[in-house]
């Protein structure tokens, strides 16, 4: 029952936020309440792993150890979300700067950008096949 209110909170906030910021486009939180997602849509205009170091980057800067997924917990209260979501919110309106002035995202990263964790494989059954015994 925690689990599930603190979720609702979570995913609905960052929904609306990604409403009022006018980016429900670009940003959307899916997923069941206790295990919730950020998905983002890069419109042909943004490379979404950018997005997601963006997005990553500013909420680490506000506290928040973020890598798009949210793994709440018992220990998570309301006042946990509501400092989340108020980091969210400064994030987004920051992104929402960077569309309006039609800046470049890449130049707003500190680093390198994340890289995909999972790589297609032409024919995974052949190299699996190579480390049988």
């Amino acid at each position: 029952e925690h689990l599930a209110r603190i979720g609702v909170l979570l995913k609905t906030g960052i929904n609306d936020l990604a409403k009022t910021h006018g980016l429900d486009e670009y940003v959307e939180c899916l997923g069941y309440p206790c295990r919730t997602i950020l998905s983002f849509t890069g419109n042909g205009y943004f490379d979404e792993l950018e997005m997601k170091s963006f997005f990553q980057q500013e909420l680490i800067r506000r506290g928040i150890l973020w890598a798009a997924y949210h793994a709440l917990s018992w220990a998570h209260r309301e006042s946990d979300i509501n400092r989340t979501l108020h980091a969210f919110d400064e994030t987004m309106l920051l992104f929402k700067k960077i569309i309006n002035k039609k800046q470049s995202l890449r130049s707003m990263i500190e680093g390198e950008p994340v890289k995909p964790v999972f790589r297609k494989v032409a024919d995974f059954n052949s190299y699996t096949a190579k480390i049988k015994p």
